[in-house]
């Protein structure tokens, strides 16, 4: 398919700024190109030629609320006591109440910058580390916190074969429970995160099920007034059924979702969950779950599809179930490298946000996205766009182009490529990747800036797997971004 753009010259207006310029056969170029986009993601419905469908405007929390909680609202202030969450089955559904009013959550993965967060109409955070200090950030955001207790999974070393280790893992856990269950932030418990799953798809032990309703029960002795849960993936789901008889203490399940959200509440149902949900991670699709070049390198969305994704994934799995799905925690807020320096992120190594963070503003909030964010729905490398593979040899002059849509002819925008090595993936949660250098001199242009939308690349002379990068930034840099594998020499 053809990609877009080729503005040929960069305007400067007096006092608007450089923009980039698109033709009409370049429009005609680019609903091709976007068609061709809309197809591999699966998302042919959603995504228009030259653009962005507009967000369905009727989309509401099922607690009817449009912008905030008024929990949320209200608690700008800081919580005075504790929080009292009780889950209540009607015959309409489950619903859960805080201190007395339904909540829907809304809320989001991460630790930093929480009262930016809060900005963005959420009510709600899962702390994956659990401290003071943390709590106190979240309650002065006024966010309720989804505490994370680390049960340790085998994963990491642990035993549940070891009675001693097991005995010792619930004394330690109920230790930091009694220190901070009266902390006016926590809300929910969550009881470890996804400890069935061992790399490399081994059999887990089905002990750790009864060791996770230990703690659950003893958090109901002595901490009545927040609901417990477990949060498990997506892999062998199966495993419901032995978490269905082992955990009756636990009140609901936490589900980590991605590309198969909409499958989860059928699976539920299938395997004997009665009891409510919410999805402790959704969002983005996995990197298991995008196509991959012949040497390993996975095809990752642009911003600009996953911004879709999280539209309609949030419509069509998240609030198509009320009394069932009592939310989300969308994934991931904040920066870590895990395969790619975007893959689940919603800012940049340098702190500027991603176009992900106004449309979560949106999902949150009820109110429309800027339409004037930046867009990129891929790159193109030597004629070719994902999933086609790209191998160049030492030192090759290709062409490279950013596609995108209008909204990059808008004044101050501007466009910059770059490359970096491709990265192996690290250990679970990509533990220990660290973000590689640039590779100089690989982008026609000063450090990459470009004023038009197609440019020449340089493959890198040492063999191996890289990445080219896009970023297409605003004048408040907000930014989208979009990258393709390729490889230098055989692989």
């Amino acid at each position: 398919a053809s990609a877009l753009a080729h503005a040929a010259v960069c305007g400067l207006a007096a006092g608007r700024g450089p923009s980039l310029e698109m033709s009409d056969r370049v429009r005609s170029r680019a609903r091709e190109a976007l068609a061709a986009v809309a197809a591999e993601s699966g998302m042919g419905e959603s995504i228009t030629a030259c653009g962005i469908s507009r967000p369905d405007q009727s989309l509401s929390a099922p607690d009817g609320s449009g912008i905030s909680h008024p929990r949320a609202a209200s608690a700008r202030v800081g919580y005075p006591a504790p929080m009292h969450a009780h889950l209540s089955h009607t015959p309409t559904g489950w619903t859960l109440t805080v201190d007395g009013e339904p909540f829907f959550v809304k809320g989001a993965v991460g630790h930093e910058k929480l009262a930016r967060l809060g900005e963005l109409g959420t009510n709600a955070v899962r702390l994956p580390e659990l401290n003071r200090a943390a709590l106190d950030e979240a309650r002065a955001a006024g966010l309720a916190v989804l505490a994370n207790l680390r049960v340790r999974p085998e994963r990491d070393g642990m035993d549940y074969d070891d009675e001693a280790a097991v005995a010792a893992q619930h004394r330690e856990l109920m230790a930091l429970v009694a220190e901070l269950k009266d902390h006016g932030a926590i809300f929910m418990w969550c009881v470890g995160n996804e400890l069935d799953h061992i790399p490399g798809d081994s059999d887990f032990n089905p002990k750790v099920w009864p060791a996770v309703n230990a703690i659950a029960r003893e958090i109901h002795d002595i901490d009545p007034n927040h609901p417990t849960m477990t949060a498990v993936g997506m892999g062998r789901f199966g495993k419901i059924a032995g978490v269905v008889a082992a955990c009756p203490d636990l009140d609901l399940i936490g589900i980590n979702a991605y590309a198969d959200i909409d499958r989860v509440d059928g699976l539920l149902r299938e395997h004997g969950w009665e009891k409510p949900y919410v999805f402790t991670e959704w969002g983005m699709s996995g990197m298991w779950q995008r196509p991959k070049t012949p040497w390993g390198a996975a095809f990752e969305e642009s911003t600009t599809v996953k911004a879709q994704a999280y539209r309609q994934r949030y419509r069509d799995a998240i609030l198509a179930y009320p009394g069932r799905c009592l939310g989300g925690f969308a994934f991931y807020w904040g920066w870590r490298h895990e395969n790619t320096l975007s893959w689940y992120n919603t800012w940049g190594p340098d702190g500027r946000e991603m176009e992900t963070v106004e449309v979560w503003k949106e999902l949150f909030t009820g109110t429309p996205a800027d339409p004037e964010l930046p867009h990129l729905y891929g790159v193109r490398v030597n004629r070719y766009i994902a999933p086609d593979p790209v191998v160049l040899e030492s030192g090759e002059r290709v062409p490279i182009e950013a596609l995108a849509d209008e909204n990059a002819t808008l004044p101050g925008m501007r466009l910059t490529f770059e490359v970096r090595p491709e990265v192996e993936y690290g250990a679970y949660a990509g533990s220990g990747e660290v973000l590689p250098e640039v590779v100089p001199g690989c982008i026609e242009g000063a450090d990459g800036l470009q004023t038009v939308l197609q440019t020449v690349l340089q493959a890198p002379v040492e063999p191996g797997a890289y990445r080219l990068f896009a970023y297409l930034s605003d004048r408040s840099e907000r930014f989208a971004t979009a990258n393709m594998p390729f490889h230098v020499g055989p692989w």
